[in-house]
């Protein structure tokens, strides 16, 4: 899926937003991301897109105070769930089971 210009700088402005009110330098940022400046700077200026795992570190190092207004963000600008419930249901197959039973159980739902 091909994320429009719009949109990445939606998302960028979000997570800049976000470091400014924190003072944290975006090198800074970078370094406790394990990532390079120039892409961290390509994210906020919406020159690029981060992938679930780079978001989610992102989000980590700032300090939002609800963190699911940037994953929904992502999420709807992607047509995906967003990456936090991916994250989870990947380490916990025990939740993956629990959604496919209520999925099975939803009017016309089949497996």
């Amino acid at each position: 899926m091909k994320i429009s210009v719009k949109n990445k700088r939606l998302l960028g402005k979000l997570l800049k937003d976000q470091r400014t009110k924190d003072n944290q330098s975006l090198r800074g940022l970078a370094f406790a991301c394990e990532m390079s400046y120039g892409t961290l700077n390509d994210i906020e200026n919406g020159n690029g897109f981060p992938t679930d795992e780079v978001l989610l570190r992102i989000v980590e190092n700032l300090n939002f105070g609800d963190k699911t207004q940037v994953y929904d963000t992502y999420a709807e600008i992607k047509g995906t769930a967003p990456p936090d419930v991916i994250s989870y249901l990947s380490k916990n197959k025990s939740a993956v089971e629990l959604i496919r039973k209520m999925m099975k159980e939803s009017k016309g739902y089949q497996i």
